[in-house]
């Protein structure tokens, strides 16, 4: 039961969904946890990259295999947010534009 806990649990669910389906088609996205008590996002790219800055720099999340293509295998990534936040951004060329920020309120 503690696989279906993890980022990778919640893809392999997903993935059998599909192939039970019976006509889903392979997708791209991106799964993250952000973890507000030590500021640690944990990323899995399934088709997808992205990119995380902060004032420390930069750091780049690869695109990895699609979801329904075995994504529940991928690596995952825990990086860490500097205590101004920082802002994740897909770097996928033709693809919408689409980046969330992370800051403290207040």
């Amino acid at each position: 039961m503690t696989e279906h806990r993890s980022l990778s649990g919640l893809i392999q669910v997903i993935e059998k969904g599909m192939r039970h389906s019976g006509y889903a088609s392979k997708l791209q996205a991106l799964f993250g946890v952000f973890d507000a008590t030590d500021r640690t996002i944990t990323l899995t790219s399934a088709g997808l990259s992205a990119r995380l800055q902060t004032s420390d720099g930069s750091q780049l999340i690869s695109r990895q295999a699609w979801l329904g293509d075995n994504a529940s295998r991928n690596d995952s990534v825990r990086l860490h947010l500097a205590s101004s936040g920082g802002r994740l951004s897909l770097c996928e060329i033709g693809a919408a534009s689409f980046s969330l920020t992370f800051k403290r309120k207040g």
